[in-house]
């Protein structure tokens, strides 16, 4: 089966965004009836272009970036010469100097058969960024092929370090170019300009202190949102290099410091270098959690190394507002042995010591109703869907997507194709009458709304019998025969 990335996106001039662009990605865009496609919608969020004018080529490019405000880098669109998997790292501060050491990076995604699209166009890597870069600091990435056979297009330099394209919040630099992976013993070139997009929004930063003070191997605290808006990200204060998790739970985290069924993992980084005593640590996991207006929300951030704590300082009232701003409070918290206290004591007052990067919230409608980012749709037909976008500063954004039916699925998945289904009357005020030429074991009729949401279940008993269709709204419905290995589809009007 043919697989693609679409992305729909409003082009970007090199140096300026519109900040009401949104993209849609979906996993599939040509799948046989039946199939499950995700659809991933993306709110506005700036674009930074650097050029696709090509030129030369390899395998990979590391790059710095410099905040001139507070960002969380989302995303990247590359420029390969063909069809290749890709990986993406990070590290804070400049890539000079550590070219070809991979212990000074850290892997955030890998992402296999990413589709080239033609050349001076960008491709989207479906690998999620999720880093923030404070304002005034440097922060690179290392985006590469790892595919030694196929190259990406980059464009050679003039100054090693220059500021070759910028906007209002960020500036991106001339970098390096080499072999997968990290020179691949071969040379480094440079001054070389990496080809592509840079996706970004401008994050909200809310410091707590990193005056530190105490120290133990994880704290829960909890956030409270006076407008609804999203936690993205948090940077913390380890007194060393260690792996992270980070927790989530609604509602205060009082009474649940050692109940860890009580708990969602977020996720997991390893090897995530401490930046000098005061300084902010970037823990590389997406958050992701949107907090309503009016609620609490309690996470958990924790190293997992038993050996290695993190810094945090002595509270004085447990549950108060230590720090906030005009969205959202940080109280006091906890402080615990990992994992969940370890079994040993859990210490409070404690505050935790770090950066909040949250966005007001974009919210989602998809014309099947779901108000999530992302939405799984199981097409039986030629389908476009809709979202509509929704963000501070911008009106509705409406944006759509088209999955299309492949034509070399196997025979009977395609309307059209030989038939052992009959149905009638086509159209019908409620009952339809099923006939089929035969029985196979255990056969199931699907019906789906015209957006590819199934919205009825029958089991098929005999070779002839009726369905109900007087519960569902006026509209076209798609039938889904399925027995076995057998997909068989026909579409019906309910007047």
């Amino acid at each position: 089966m043919k697989r693609v990335l679409l992305t729909l996106l409003v082009s970007a001039s090199f140096t300026s965004w519109s900040q009401c662009e949104t993209n849609i990605i979906a996993s599939d865009t040509m799948v046989c009836p039946g199939d499950n496609v995700t659809l991933e919608a993306f709110g506005p969020s700036p674009v930074l272009t650097t050029t696709f004018a090509g030129g030369n080529n390899h395998r990979g490019n590391m790059f710095d970036i410099v905040a001139l405000n507070s960002v969380t880098i989302e995303s990247f669109d590359s420029h390969p010469v063909g069809n290749t998997d890709y990986e993406v790292y990070y590290k804070v501060g400049t890539h000079v100097g550590s070219e070809t050491n991979a212990a000074a990076w850290t892997l955030l995604g890998a992402a296999t058969n990413v589709i080239a699209q033609p050349s001076g166009n960008a491709t989207t890597i479906p690998i999620n960024v999720g880093i923030t870069i404070p304002a005034g600091q440097t922060y690179s990435f290392y985006v590469t092929s790892t595919d030694v056979s196929v190259s990406q297009s980059y464009t050679d330099g003039t100054t090693a370090g220059a500021v070759f394209v910028s906007d209002a919040n960020i500036e991106f630099l001339e970098g390096s170019a080499m072999e997968y992976p990290f020179g691949g013993g071969g040379a480094v070139f440079s001054p070389r300009v990496w080809n592509g997009n840079i996706n970004y929004s401008t994050a909200t930063v809310v410091p707590t202190t990193f005056a530190g003070g105490n120290n133990h191997r994880g704290n829960m605290f909890d956030i409270f949102a006076l407008n609804s808006v999203t936690i993205e990200s948090f940077d913390s204060h380890p007194v060393g290099d260690t792996d992270y998790e980070v927790y989530y739970k609604v509602g205060t985290h009082v009474g649940s410091e050692t109940n860890a069924a009580a708990w969602t993992l977020l996720g997991a980084a390893t090897n995530v270098i401490a930046q000098p005593s005061g300084n902010a640590t970037t823990i590389p996991i997406n958050v992701g959690i949107t907090i309503p207006a009016g609620q609490t929300y309690s996470f958990y951030v924790t190293s997992t190394d038993v050996s290695v704590s993190q810094s945090y300082t002595d509270g004085t009232t447990a549950g108060a507002v230590f720090v906030s701003d005009a969205n959202i409070e940080f109280l006091e918290g906890s402080a615990m042995e990992y994992p969940f206290g370890g079994g040993g004591a859990v210490f409070s007052p404690r505050v935790w010591n770090g950066n909040i990067n949250y966005s007001i919230e974009t919210t989602y409608l998809w014309d099947n109703g779901a108000t999530t980012a992302q939405v799984v749709n199981t097409p039986i037909a030629e389908t476009t869907y809709y979202v509509d976008i929704t963000y501070t500063g911008c009106s509705t954004i409406t944006d759509s997507v088209t999955i299309y039916m492949d034509p070399n699925c196997p025979v009977g998945l395609i309307e059209g194709m030989t038939k052992h289904m009959k149905v009638y009357p086509n159209p019908t005020e409620n009952v339809l009458h099923i006939e089929l030429d035969q029985m196979t074991s255990e056969p199931v009729l699907h019906v789906y709304s015209g957006v590819g949401t199934l919205v009825l279940t029958e089991k098929i008993t005999s070779q002839s019998q009726t369905l109900d269709l007087s519960s569902l709204a006026r509209g076209s419905y798609i039938l889904e025969l399925s027995a076995d290995n057998y997909k068989e589809i026909i579409k019906v009007i309910k007047n």
